[in-house]
């Protein structure tokens, strides 16, 4: 849908072309080392993902909340790891533009493994933790 009611200039193409070959660079290394970095790189994203959203809730002030998603988010950006969800816009997207590499590889060397991931960050680094850290019977001085 956003492809049918945007017009595209011409120098997009190019530039997403350069994002996807970025999140396609573990295919050219190959083999399962490769597959489980991309796996390291979405437990990455997804904990950064994770403690912003924690961020935004646990501040008390517009301030104490803008601060530390916006490191979170800088981060995000500065590291550029894989977190399936926005992985899956740009293949869309070049995809519907006719210049994707195709669902097959978009799949087998960045969605599937940055999905897997962070599944992993989401879960163990930022979910499980705050879940055994706050639970409601050692919150209330209760043993």
């Amino acid at each position: 849908m956003v492809h049918l009611v945007q017009h595209y200039l011409g120098e997009l193409g190019g530039e997403l072309q350069a994002v996807i070959q970025r999140k396609l660079a573990w295919r050219q290394i190959g083999g399962t080392g490769a597959w489980f970095q991309i796996v390291g790189s979405g437990i990455l994203a997804n904990w950064l993902v994770g403690m912003a959203a924690f961020f935004s809730v646990m501040g008390r002030t517009s301030f104490g909340k803008y601060i530390p998603v916006m490191l979170a988010v800088t981060l995000f950006v500065a590291a550029n790891p894989q977190h399936s969800p926005a992985n899956m816009g740009y293949f869309s997207l070049a995809t519907s533009m006719g210049i994707g590499p195709g669902w097959g590889t978009a799949l087998g060397w960045n969605i599937v493994p940055a999905a897997i991931g962070n599944l992993i960050g989401g879960t163990l680094l930022v979910a499980l933790p705050f879940w055994y850290g706050l639970r409601s019977h050692e919150r209330r001085g209760l043993s």
